[in-house]
């Protein structure tokens, strides 16, 4: 009698265990990443050639008035203030390195994209701008048509933006942003992911198709990590008439619905295909799925701002949404600039580029040069932003294991260099060790690598 006693007991707990995990496994799939568990399969592309991007010209003069009682704001993206695509002209390089678009992937048979209004930068919480006297009432919302030229419309081939990003919660924070937008057909998808380590974590992905309309998404998910909280996650599934929610709920749909990854490509979009939007006090409606609601949400061209980046002034158009931020969900104020502000004097962009490049390099090399235990290879009078070294008593393939556990990435070896490492009389023991810098490198990376180097002595 113990024995089936107890046999009763197992197959009842066996019988609660399974229920427990049906249960867990539906409020996963209706509450926690919506319509279904499956996730979006990344779309699988090798980023293998830079982004040449091009100096703005200096802006045109403006009457006082247009901007009257205001101040430049800081370019921000996603979360907080980010760096611009470029450096300024400057003796000494300054803590935080300006963030530019890394790499393009290669497509093979797409043609080169027509040049969009750049995204400039987007803000989920900055500072709230006041009316300025260039600000005229907005001009009733009409409903966004897509144009004839839309058809034609050459979407950019896939690219990866990073940023750093600024801000203040109860103090100062910093921290990292990406942007992917990945391409493969008429399928797109946006990758966006906000980190304020360790406090914060946000990753948004939109999925769906390129159509006259611009896009259409199909699949939406969200995961954000607060530090001491669980993990929250959610996703939105886009139907030709419906859209589920992240609460399961299911709506009817809009014509031109987006997500909150896809709004920012598509009025990007839309300000290209149909330039004449993108004016003071001009409005656009945006159908806009949320967690838990479909609406309509109106943004506004406010007015025109200067913003002062590190390589120069940009003249931008300020646009807001009409709403602020409710139910947990973030309201963006963006900065477009068109194209053309883009456009012109290389010159200037290379002068940049190459003085901050130059104040890196000598920093890096300065800090070399006081290291008993550093040899340098090479002493040019003028040369690329790259260093070639050897470390005394560790050999190059140690330097660079050590330097990775400081998050620093340096290359050791020949660097197809072959003949000239033999004529050194290197090559047989492993050569050296080669730290390359860009317009993307700060000088705290330059003092994170000398201070592992330091550390070998």
């Amino acid at each position: 009698m113990p024995l089936q006693r107890r046999g009763g007991w197992l197959l009842l707990a066996g019988v609660v265990l399974v229920h427990v995990l049906g249960v867990n496994e539906l409020l996963l799939d209706r509450f926690g990443w919506g319509a279904g568990s499956q996730s979006v399969r990344r779309i699988e592309v090798a980023f293998v050639r830079e982004l040449a991007p091009a100096a703005p010209p200096a802006p045109a003069a403006r009457a006082p008035a247009a901007v009257a009682g205001r101040k430049a704001l800081p370019a921000v993206a996603a979360a907080a203030s980010a760096p611009a695509p470029v450096a300024e002209a400057i003796a000494e390089p300054a803590p935080r390195p300006p963030a530019v678009p890394e790499v393009v992937a290669a497509e093979p048979p797409a043609p080169e994209p027509a040049p969009p209004p750049a995204l400039a930068q987007a803000a989920a919480t900055p500072p709230d701008p006041s009316p300025a006297a260039s600000s005229p009432p907005p001009e009733p919302v009409a409903p966004v048509q897509p144009p004839e030229s839309a058809l034609s419309f050459d979407w950019p081939p896939s690219t990866r933006m990073s940023y750093l990003m600024t801000g203040n919660f109860r103090g100062p924070i910093e921290g990292r942003a990406q942007v992917d937008w990945l391409r493969s057909g008429t399928r797109y998808q946006v990758h966006l992911e906000t980190s304020v380590a360790p406090l914060l974590t946000r990753r948004i992905t939109s999925e769906g198709e390129l159509t006259e309309r611009g896009l259409a998404p199909r699949r939406f998910e969200g995961e954000q990590r607060v530090l001491m909280r669980a993990p929250r996650r959610w996703s939105l599934q886009f139907g030709p008439e419906r859209i589920v929610l992240a609460d399961g709920r299911e709506v009817d749909t809009l014509p031109g619905a987006q997500d909150e990854a896809s709004q920012f490509v598509q009025l990007t979009w839309l300000f290209t295909t149909q330039p004449q939007l993108l004016q003071v006090g001009r409005s656009i409606e945006v159908p806009l799925a949320l967690n838990r609601r479909l609406d309509l949400w109106i943004y506004d061209v406010k007015e025109v701002q200067q913003l002062e980046l590190p390589f120069g002034t940009v003249e931008t158009y300020y646009v807001k949404p009409r709403r602020a931020a409710q139910d947990g969900n973030m309201a963006a104020e963006i900065w477009f600039a068109r194209a053309s502000a883009w456009d012109g004097e290389p010159e200037r962009w290379e002068a940049a580029v190459e003085a901050y490049e130059g104040a890196l390099l000598r920093r890096l090399v300065d800090g070399l040069a006081a290291m008993d235990h550093v040899e340098r290879l090479g002493s040019p009078a003028r040369q690329a932003p790259t260093v070639w070294f050897r470390v005394r008593g560790t050999s190059p393939d140690d330097v660079a294991q050590h330097c990775a556990k400081a998050e620093v990435n340096v290359w050791s070896g020949h660097n197809y260099a072959w003949e000239l490492a033999g004529l050194l009389g290197i090559r047989d023991s492993g050569s050296a060790v080669r730290a390359s810098l860009s317009c993307y490198s700060s000088a705290e990376d330059v003092d994170r690598l000398l201070v592992a180097v330091a550390g070998l002595g």
